[in-house]
């Protein structure tokens, strides 16, 4: 004999099947994700993708570190200053990338990559190439780029030494030279060329070249070296006599700016031309900053 709840479990579950086998439904556990076409994961096989994956990136990575070494402490210290092979060369070897691949790793990592791969290995490159040469070619351990001036140059007149020179209305900047108002025939004191000089490590290092120059004929000439020479370093010692004059922090608008000044002499009316040439010994080169040139034009009354 069956008793009730027997007979109403088997009820139950004889419904159940009958169900299933109507909308063609198999007791097997199905596939997930089968009804929307998404592949069954294997772990193996992701494994593997990943291995492969990791040894591209190191492939990579020792690559670009090592073209960037080798740019810096074996090509650049034979070349006189900056050249486009610098940058052209690093970037025309990423086409190179799927046969490195080929050459250092297995056959069957190289055939899981796709353009995927060789899109994001093209990046990691560029990137990490970019990276270690921008560290190897600055402070404190290369040094490529130039002394330059901080501001715009300004004159100072009218005192025995740049200590007491003073900043006057008689002189005016145009952006390309200087302007000054003389009394009678000249100038009535020595006329003192003021400049802030920067650096991206010690401005002291740089050389600098102060010219006057008269047609063909150099009147002053200055050639020192920064750290070696009596410049005015307190430009508090300046009387900025109106707002129009360019005030010392003008000049030296950073703490590791240097401020220098030359003695140009007593001038007489006419026009002249000012040239100021800024250099420092680098790492690996000479570091050059374009010679400056400005017109300096002394106008009587």
């Amino acid at each position: 004999m069956v008793d009730v709840d027997t007979a109403l479990r088997s009820a139950a579950l004889d419904r159940r099947k009958s169900k299933a086998s109507s909308r063609g439904e198999s007791d097997e556990k199905k596939r997930p994700g089968g009804e929307i076409g998404i592949e069954p994961f294997e772990p193996a096989e992701f494994h593997a993708k990943e291995k492969a994956d990791t040894a591209s990136m190191w492939v990579v990575l020792v690559g670009a570190i090592t073209v960037a070494l080798l740019m810096r402490y074996v090509m650049m210290p034979s070349m006189d200053g900056p050249a486009t092979v610098l940058w052209l060369l690093p970037m025309l070897l990423v086409a190179s990338l799927p046969t490195l691949h080929r050459l250092v790793l297995s056959s069957a990592m190289h055939e899981r990559y796709t353009f995927g791969n060789w899109v994001r290995a093209s990046f990691l490159w560029i990137f990490t190439w970019l990276s270690i040469s921008i560290v190897v070619v600055n402070p404190p351990l290369g040094d490529i780029s130039a002394p330059e001036l901080a501001a715009s140059p300004s004159l100072g007149f009218d005192g025995d030494g740049p200590e007491s020179a003073n900043w006057s209305d008689r002189v005016a900047w145009t952006g390309d030279g200087f302007v000054v108002q003389a009394d009678g025939d000249g100038l009535d004191g020595h006329l003192w060329l003021m400049l802030g000089i920067s650096d991206n490590d010690d401005p002291t290092k740089a050389r600098i070249a102060v010219r006057l120059v008269q047609g063909e004929t150099i009147l002053v000439e200055h050639n020192a070296s920064i750290g070696g020479q009596s410049f005015l370093t307190d430009f508090d010692a300046l009387l900025v006599e109106n707002d129009s004059a360019a005030s010392p922090s003008m000049l030296t608008p950073h703490p590791m700016d240097r401020g220098v000044a030359f003695d140009l002499g007593t001038l007489s009316i006419g026009e002249y031309r000012l040239e100021v040439d800024l250099e420092e010994q680098g790492d690996p080169w000479v570091n050059r900053e374009p010679r400056r040139v400005w017109t300096l034009l002394i106008e009587g009354d």
